[in-house]
């Protein structure tokens, strides 16, 4: 059980790219849920991401999620509410325009 990355947006990964000394690690784009019917209606709906979040973190043992932008890809920030509410947030850090969470498992119980 390896560490996946997910970029929230998927453009960071570029940026990430440049300073990560490693070439090759796993990762996955977050997915994009702001897109809305007419009437406003959101057309991902919270079961929909939850279902698509344990797609992309299964087999994995921490997922990072770099998250900048967030706003304009995941307004309701259902991706981060998932990863809080069912993994353990290990770790924190805040930059200029991008924040960087890392989460764990929890243990079984």
């Amino acid at each position: 059980m390896g560490d996946l990355v997910i970029f929230q947006i998927p453009h960071a990964r570029h940026a990430f790219e440049y300073y990560y000394p490693e070439s090759a690690y796993a990762y996955a784009d977050g997915p994009y849920t702001n897109h809305r019917v007419a009437d406003g209606t959101y057309l991902t709906t919270e079961e929909q991401l939850a279902q698509t979040m344990a797609q992309i973190t299964a087999g994995y043992g921490a997922v990072w999620l770099v998250a900048t932008e967030v706003g304009m890809w995941d307004e309701r920030q259902l991706t981060q509410r998932w990863l809080d509410a069912h993994m353990q947030r290990e770790f924190v850090a805040h930059f200029s325009h991008i924040d960087v969470y890392r989460y764990t498992r929890r243990a079984a119980h």
